[in-house]
């Protein structure tokens, strides 16, 4: 009963905070200083999963959470990197490789940072989130929802510059959104992202173009 302590004490605090964070994130109530109130949200995830780096429960909602914030506005996206969250979310993938739920939400909240502007596509580069986002996608490819998440994170960064682009061409990304693919045919939103990606990433010079041709990535379009 004692070695469960810890373990329930850490749940109860982090259910705390993520009950705090869904209930203003619904509300409508608004900080004087944009931005403050977001980062104090995601600094509040943050510390309780660097303090429960091991229990993947934590991780796994620790990541939801910061997802639910880095789905706000730009303000809200900028607040978790600020905080620390991506590495944090990646921290939590390369710590936890084999929970899918884990990998769900860490593809999940990179792929709403990556959603915003180009500061948010480049923190989550700079971050190996392309990497963690690539691992997650070959070690669960039977997952439907690790594979939408993913596809859907490397499309949204591939929509920005040639760094970014090549950061998912050499992370093996296009191998990974062709498997996911031809994996998930009947997924809609596996299709949707892992279409949208390839176009993105065949925007890019003629090294990307050929990834795409060299991973057979032409007959999934």
């Amino acid at each position: 009963y004692s070695s469960l302590r810890p373990h329930n004490f850490a749940l109860r605090s982090l259910s705390g905070v993520l009950t705090g964070v869904t209930a203003v994130m619904a509300s409508s109530s608004s900080s004087a200083q944009p931005g403050v109130a977001e980062v104090r949200r995601a600094e509040a995830v943050i510390a309780a999963m660097r303090s429960n780096p091991r229990m993947a429960a934590v991780q796994q909602n620790g990541c939801g959470a910061l997802r639910i914030i880095a789905h706000g506005d730009l303000v809200c996206k900028h607040a978790v990197i600020s905080s620390g969250g991506v590495e944090a979310i990646v921290t939590a993938m390369t710590t936890h490789p084999k929970q899918a739920k884990v990998q769900e939400n860490g593809c999940g909240a990179l792929q709403d940072i990556a959603f915003g502007d180009s500061a948010c596509k480049k923190a989550v580069v700079d971050a190996q989130g392309v990497e963690a986002v690539v691992a997650a996608m070959l070690a669960h490819q039977s997952s439907g929802k690790v594979q939408e998440n993913g596809c859907g994170a490397l499309c949204d960064i591939a929509f920005g510059d040639s760094l970014c682009k090549h950061a998912v061409v050499q992370a093996l990304g296009v191998q990974a959104i062709v498997a996911a693919m031809r994996a998930h045919p009947s997924r809609i939103a596996v299709q949707e992202h892992g279409s949208g990606a390839l176009c993105d990433i065949a925007l890019g010079d003629a090294n990307c173009k050929q990834a795409i041709i060299d991973a057979r990535g032409v007959d999934r379009v």
